[in-house]
């Protein structure tokens, strides 16, 4: 697959850790690192990665098809760039609507993830946010902080937050 958007070989070489590193099972105790914490996001942590350049960590950066600095212009081109991302990073998807029953018939390589969306009323994107279900428990990531366990209706409850799309990820 041909790079859309050139990257510096630091970011490159964090790539080649990322592809090889989203094929393992999640290794939460890499999130004792302060350097882990603090430079990588939910995006990271939804695609199970630990390597920590938190720059690379934006929707459509790891395959290259949208710059940092580019901003979004739709939920719609999110999930695409999100699922170029996944394909370039030899993930396997599936697209699920009823995560609950999904969840338990989940085989060991397999996790699901929800993104959700803040939207202005112009449809413009405000933020966007992931959870990850795996090992029988949600769990979210911020920036900063290590992964938390997380209800998993909790962004259901909340107005601003919509559901974009929830995927079965087999690495």
């Amino acid at each position: 697959m041909q790079r859309v958007i050139s990257l510096t070989t630091t970011a490159q070489e964090a790539i080649e850790k990322i592809k090889k590193e989203v094929h393992l099972p999640l290794a939460t105790q890499k999130y004792e690192g302060t350097m882990v914490i603090n430079k990588t996001n939910c995006y990271s942590h939804a695609i199970g990665a630990t390597t920590p350049f938190l720059q690379i960590y934006r929707i459509g950066a790891i395959s290259g098809e949208k710059s940092i600095s580019e901003k979004y212009k739709s939920a719609s081109e999110i999930i695409e760039l999100l699922k170029k991302d996944l394909e370039f990073l030899g993930l396997d998807y599936q697209i699920i609507s009823d995560d609950e029953n999904e969840a338990k018939n989940l085989e060991p390589n397999q996790y699901i993830v929800r993104l959700y969306f803040k939207i202005y009323a112009d449809g413009r994107i405000w933020d966007y946010h992931f959870m990850r279900y795996e090992a029988g428990k949600w769990t979210e990531k911020w920036k900063g902080r290590k992964p938390t366990e997380i209800d998993a209706n909790y962004y259901e409850k909340r107005w601003e937050w919509k559901r974009g799309i929830s995927l079965k990820v087999t690495r």
